[in-house]
């Protein structure tokens, strides 16, 4: 026997999961369009409008495609249908997944040109504040000896070319001055480019998380949609078989009954034995024909439960496959729906009632 579990959204359920994949799905189709207009080529008809419109439409396939495609395959008789709409959503949906990553990739294009700019530039400002140091620490050495003359010069009480000395090392100085002010300027714009690169490193190594990005814009608007539409089919399973309890037509199913085992009565296959005390052998009388039917009550639930969810069509063989069990079971099965007002006649086999 095989039973299927209920989804059971809850209220809040139902429009968070909408709200987040129809968010979703228009950064998809607004990826997947853009991205080929991007790549409309110039002869193209419509040009890069049309692509962006073929793009639209090309994301609106997948959307209904694919989630349609996993409801039918979960129904008996429409599984090939379900099947070939499958294999079509996949298609839609690997090219929108791969006009997503390289949407993504295209817009990183840009910023990569620009750190190699920068790096080039970061390079050369490298290679400058080198060649200032070695200019620096030449002034240094010049001033240093300027300022020895100097002190030689006064030690020796000749200030007036200690001074004239002095006089001479103050252009040393300002041209020391100019030189690391110039490199100070360059280490800042060094320190300003190295840190945007960092930050695009940063994301450089995130690239290849892309593809991620890519399989949850597509594939998570999907996962939602097919559940909501699977909750939408089980919920109006259920409303109308609350309709057919009003009616009737179906009753809710009763917790086995303990049956007492006394002389009077018991019930052995199928059939109702009822002692006579005046004669001294059972009466045995026949169960109504209703309670003839070889149904498990549990087998029974199953087979109404799908049938009114659309999950199995009433055919022998379906019913069959659907509980485990031989065609005559299932057969018996679906006359007990019949007799229920569940089904009704149509030529040889069964279709849903009403």
């Amino acid at each position: 026997m095989m039973g299927s579990e209920k989804l059971n959204l809850s209220f809040v359920a139902r429009p968070f999961y909408l709200v987040l994949a129809t968010g979703l799905t228009i950064l998809s189709a607004l990826c997947t369009a853009y991205f080929l207009m991007d790549m409309a080529p110039p002869g193209m008809i419509g040009g890069g409008e049309g692509a962006f419109i073929a793009g639209l439409f090309l994301e609106a396939g997948k959307f209904a495609l694919v989630p349609l495609a996993l409801v039918l395959m979960t129904v008996p008789g429409k599984r090939a249908m379900g099947f070939v709409l499958g294999l079509l959503g996949a298609v839609l949906f690997t090219v929108s997944v791969l006009s997503s990553y390289f949407f993504m990739e295209r817009s990183i294009e840009p910023q990569r040109a620009e750190v190699v700019s920068s790096s080039a530039e970061a390079q050369g400002n490298r290679e400058s504040i080198k060649l200032l140091d070695a200019q620096i620490a030449q002034l240094d050495e010049s001033i240093a000896q300027n300022k020895a003359n100097a002190k030689q010069y006064a030690e020796m009480d000749y200030l007036t070319r200690s001074n004239e000395t002095l006089e001479q090392g103050k252009p040393l100085l300002k041209e020391r001055t100019a030189l690391i002010e110039k490199r100070n300027d360059l280490v800042k714009a060094s320190a300003s480019i190295t840190e945007n690169n960092d930050s695009f490193l940063f994301s450089a190594k995130l690239e290849a998380l892309q593809w991620v990005v890519a399989l949850l814009i597509d594939l998570v608007p999907i996962a939602f949609m097919t559940l909501l539409q699977m909750d939408r089919r089980e919920r109006m399973a259920e409303q109308r078989l609350k309709a057919l309890m009003e009616r009737g037509s179906v009753k809710a199913k009763p917790e086995a009954p303990v049956l007492p085992e006394t002389p009077e009565k018991r019930i052995e296959g199928g059939l109702s034995l009822v002692k006579d005390e005046d004669r001294k052998e059972p009466v045995v009388t026949e169960a109504p024909a209703e309670e003839s039917l070889n149904v498990d009550p549990e087998d029974f639930q199953v087979v109404v439960d799908s049938l009114l969810a659309g999950k199995v069509e009433p055919k022998v063989r379906d019913v069959a496959r659907l509980i485990g069990k031989r065609n005559n079971v299932a057969s018996d099965c679906l006359k007990l729906a019949g007799q229920k007002g569940i089904l009704e006649k149509q030529g040889q086999g069964w279709r849903m009632a009403g």
